[in-house]
């Protein structure tokens, strides 16, 4: 609505139509906005109901219900992996398995190592340092001593 001066009533008139037709202009494209949001919720909901009413109606009928194939075919394809995994793991069971045996007999060996040198400290007379050298020296070294 302009303010200021105006020369007649009919100037008045005519600023105040203005003014109700951008109001109204303004009312109509928020009750558009609105009512289209709406809309979309209650054909969403329309379509769920009449899908729901349609199988209701085949259920009582007796035609049985349709076969989710999207679910089966995924489940059936993550049972084939999983499947699959499984047997590649049980291959591969062997070298595993032969991976364990050499590094406990390589385990057993450095133990009776170290048996060996800690035998050869404790018979050893004399210091920590004689004892030390006792048991890092060969079989070889005591005979050259």
């Amino acid at each position: 609505m302009r303010f200021g001066r105006h020369d007649s009533a009919s100037d008045w008139w005519q600023a105040l139509e203005d003014t109700l037709a951008h109001a109204r202009d303004n009312a109509a494209d928020r009750a558009h906005a609105v009512g289209g949001r709406a809309r979309d919720r209650l054909d969403d909901a329309g379509s769920e109901a009449q899908r729901r009413a349609g199988r209701a109606w085949d259920a009582l009928a007796g035609r049985p219900a349709p076969r989710p194939w999207l679910a089966i075919g995924a489940a059936a394809a993550l049972g084939v992996a999983v499947g699959w995994l499984a047997a590649e793991a049980y291959r591969g069971r062997r070298q595993i398995e032969h991976a364990l045996n050499v590094a406990g007999e390589r385990a057993h060996e450095a133990k009776a190592v170290v048996d060996e040198r800690v035998g050869r400290a404790k018979a050893t007379p004399g210091g920590p340092v004689e004892k030390a050298k006792a048991a890092f020296s060969s079989d070889d070294d005591e005979g050259s001593t």
